[in-house]
């Protein structure tokens, strides 16, 4: 029980990760890589799988978990058309995952429009509200600070006079 409380509070604040920083100039210009690659930057697991499927650098060990090393120059044919038929099968199963990675970008732009949308509507709305409070408090004020106004200017005006005779 505990465990699955822990481990749906850490899936909820990695969306909302995805959610708050989805607005950032790197992953609106990058498109979907860079977008992934937040995602990557928030989730260690995920970049330890992408750094597992990367291929051995050149003269040095292979990287880990990648699969060994074969016979340099190639098999029989056979083993060439499954070789093909694996790569074109990955080659589908990656334009599967990233058209679904689309979809749930465009879904997480089209989430945060509304999102945004919804809080410029009832900022607009406050804004209007509180202007119309503040005025409403201070305009009947505005005749009394007039009649107080002249009525310094008439005493003003007398003193002065009072004090030239």
């Amino acid at each position: 029980m505990v465990n699955s409380y822990n481990q749906i509070c850490k899936d909820l604040i990695y969306v909302l990760k995805l959610l708050i920083y989805f607005d950032t100039y790197e992953i609106q210009s990058g498109g979907a890589g860079a977008a992934l690659g937040a995602a990557a930057k928030m989730a260690p697991g995920a970049a330890g799988a992408v750094a597992a499927a990367a291929p051995a650098p050149p003269g040095g060990a292979p990287a880990a978990g990648a699969p060994p090393a074969g016979d340099a120059k190639g098999g029989d044919a056979g083993s060439k058309a499954e070789q093909a038929d694996k790569n074109e099968a990955n080659e589908e199963k990656k334009d599967k995952e990233n058209k679904t990675k689309n979809r749930m970008l465009a879904i997480f732009n089209w989430i945060t429009n509304l999102i945004m949308g919804i809080l410029k509507w009832f900022a607009k709305g406050f804004i209007k509200f509180s202007s119309m409070m503040v005025f409403a408090a201070t305009f009947p004020i505005i005749p009394f600070f007039a009649v107080m106004a002249g009525m310094y200017g008439i005493i003003k005006y007398f003193m002065y006079k009072l004090r030239r005779l």
